[in-house]
């Protein structure tokens, strides 16, 4: 295989794919031979260095493999060669191509069309707003002006845009023919997004799109837009990936997409305009936001990279100024969940997203970052112990939103000599219910504020959300109280309502001052964003308490481990009465009348050893009947211990007489009578061995 790549599916692990990403980017990795330009008409490939004459050339839809009944869209030399775009099997617009020999081997590809200079039909500018103040779910549009917003993101249920098959045909306008399937768009749901963003667009407020694919719970994965390994029952939110899995799938998709671009871009602005797509929401937590079922790294990324491209061709194919971006939370080094096939983490992703596109024909896609605090119920965010200034923090938050633009503008993740642009489409501050908690929340946001203002590469801080809801598990995001439907009143202004009206205004940093008081800071050059280089580890680490002759380490193993009966589990960094800090396994029993939550590991222990598991056991809250913490060796119960308040005890459980043995360790937490406030934590976890 020269200069090819195997049409096969690795599995990798994400440390292994960000250095082999690392390599090629150290090692200089070359372009590859062949190039697609598209235009109106035709696609253009561009073949050179290729040894091999004749060569064959196959155009493939995103849900098909090469094989051996595929005809090729060009057989003969290489070099450049131009197509039509209309073929027997689609329009290659849309289609990877793959060069062969004689014999069908690969010589290189899959690669799609990636040059689109001369495609796009409206090529009026759509300027991007210089403020980046915004907000989301809007709900009051005399409100927004009165705030001085220039940014709002909608979501756009992309099935709502598409008629039922029985449905009876629309208007004309609202029928597009795409790759050789009827494409028929539902005139009511249009014309009341006409309404909606051409008033947005008339009070210069631009519009973020945010690609969102529900589905009903009596669905099946029939469905023609529902990914086919979509989990329906399981997915928490109703969420799936896009499917691509056939050519009406496809069609639905871009056409649904490009009638969005062609309809929302137009120089007159006629219906308004819609200045960017995010597709999907927060990939990185696929399972909860964009459920394809269980799924390891490279299934996502490699599904989820078509996604983008195929958007971002139907909109090229309209329009040249609307922009596209992938969707990630918080969480950078470290999943949200430790389910490895529920949740990735937000730098492999990111990392394989742009190894996958600088192989196939780089493109212009950017990225929304959600950098919510730590924990969505503390605004606090100068305090997250996960924010580090590392390359390889657990998270980045407002505290360290800095290392993304940074990490971003290292050679091996820019696109075309420069780093992606960045917005931050989703995040939000809670009030804390305390008595001085709008003060707090109000604070926090204008912290926030002033460090993305002062962070380069970043266009727009989209705050979720405008107004307070009562269905967000309790949280108080909004810079308003909730509304009140009963007298159809607007709710209260908060104190944050103030700061965020007065930011990007003359004098804001005077009025905002006492934001400073509030995170103890000197000066607004204590809130101002570090300048880097940043670390590949943040010297953070360096203050953890860690053991010596460290054995086996069920943190940095709980990806792997079987976790049963858990209502959550998950890794933190928790504060010690001695100022030190200390990594942990955080697990929260189900009901009382559930089995007990369980982490479960396979561990080999070594014969000459003599092994001991070491761990302190901690509630974070002295509310509620306790828990009981449990260790069972080959379910055997080893350990067992009753914790009722906040004290940290240290404990120690000799494993000696298993040495040489592989043993199943179990780490078990019994709620007792009620789970109520049952966050229990086992600190720094660890088999050591007690013989060096």
């Amino acid at each position: 295989m020269a200069n090819g790549i195997r049409l096969i599916r690795l599995k990798l692990d994400a440390a292994h794919l960000i250095a082999c990403l690392l390599i090629l980017s150290c090692s200089g990795m070359s372009a590859s031979p062949l190039k697609a330009v598209g235009d109106d008409r035709s696609v253009t490939l561009v073949m050179e260095g290729l040894a091999a004459s004749p060569i064959r050339v196959f155009a493939l839809p995103p849900h098909q493999d090469l094989d051996a009944e595929q005809l090729p869209v060009y057989e003969g030399k290489p070099g450049t060669v131009r197509l039509p775009r209309q073929q027997i099997n689609g329009d290659l617009l849309y289609q990877r191509f793959i060069v062969t020999d004689r014999e069908r081997n690969i010589i290189t590809g899959p690669v799609w069309v990636s040059d689109v200079g001369a495609l796009p039909k409206l090529r009026n500018p759509m300027p991007w707003p210089t403020e980046i103040k915004g907000v989301s779910n809007p709900e009051d549009y005399d409100d927004l002006v009165a705030l001085g917003v220039k940014h709002v993101h909608v979501n756009v249920i992309l099935r709502t845009l598409l008629l039922p098959d029985r449905a009876p045909d629309p208007p004309a306008a609202f029928i597009r023919e795409v790759n050789g399937h009827t494409i028929r768009l539902n005139p009511q749901a249009i014309r009341e997004w006409d309404a909606k963003l051409k008033r947005m667009t008339d009070d210069g407020i631009n519009v973020v799109a945010v690609l969102l694919n529900r589905v009903d719970e009596n669905a099946s994965n029939d469905d023609l837009l529902v990914h086919p390994d979509t989990d329906i029952a399981g997915a928490p939110h109703k969420l799936a990936a896009f499917s691509l899995d056939s050519d009406r799938a496809v069609a639905s998709y871009i056409g649904a997409v490009g009638f969005l671009a062609e309809r929302y871009s137009r120089p007159d602005k006629q219906f308004g305009w819609i200045g960017g797509y995010i597709v999907g929401n927060e990939v990185d937590s696929h399972w909860v936001w964009h459920n394809m079922g269980p799924a390891d790294l490279e299934t996502v990324a490699g599904h989820y990279i078509q996604e983008v491209r195929l958007c971002w061709l139907a909109v090229r194919e309209q329009a040249r100024s609307p922009r596209v971006f992938v969707s990630l939370t918080h969480s950078w080094d470290r999943p949200n969940a430790a389910d490895p096939m529920k949740s990735l983490s937000g730098k492999a992703l990111l990392n394989r997203l742009t190894q996958l596109s600088r192989e196939q024909g780089d493109f212009g896609w950017e990225v929304a970052y959600h950098p919510y605090p730590q924990n969505l119920f503390q605004p606090r965010f100068w305090d997250d112990r996960m924010a580090m200034f590392g390359y390889d923090s657990p998270m980045i938050t407002f505290k360290n939103m800095e290392l993304l633009p940074a990490y971003l503008d290292r050679p091996e993740m820019q696109f075309e000599g420069k780093p992606r642009r960045i917005i931050f489409s989703e995040q939000g501050l809670h009030t804390p219910k305390e008595p001085d908690g709008e003060r707090i929340q109000a604070a926090a946001l204008a912290l926030a504020l002033h460090r993305t203002k002062h962070t380069p590469g970043i266009d727009a801080f989209i705050l979720h959300r405008h107004i307070d809801s009562r269905h967000e598990g309790g949280l108080l995001l909004g810079l308003r109280h909730p509304n009140d439907p009963d007298r159809n009143q607007l709710g209260g202004k908060k104190q944050s309502w103030e700061v965020f009206q007065q930011f990007e205004t003359p004098g804001w940093e005077d009025k905002a001052r006492f934001a400073l008081e509030v995170a103890g800071f000197e000066g607004w050059s204590e809130a101002e964003p570090k300048p880097g280089p940043f670390p590949d580890e943040a010297p953070e680490w360096s203050g953890i308490q860690r053991y010596a002759h460290v054995i086996f380490d069920p943190i940095k193993q709980l990806s792997e481990a079987e976790i049963e009966n858990a209502l959550a589990v998950q890794r933190k960094i928790v504060n010690l009465p001695d100022g030190g800090f200390v990594e942990a396994i955080m697990l929260h029993p189900l009901r009382p009348n559930r089995p007990h939550a369980t982490a479960s590991y396979d561990v080999a222990l070594p014969d000459d050893s003599r092994p001991v598991l070491r761990f302190k056991t901690f509630r974070e809250k002295a509310q509620g009947d306790g828990v009981v913490f449990l260790v069972r060796v080959n379910n055997q119960v080893v350990f067992r211990q009753t914790v009722e308040d906040r004290a940290m005890l240290e404990h120690e459980v000799d494993l000696s007489q298993y040495a040489g043995e592989t043993i199943r360790l179990t780490l078990e937490v019994d709620p007792r009578n009620n789970n109520r406030h049952d966050t229990a934590l086992w600190l720094n976890p660890a088999i050591t061995n007690a013989n060096p």
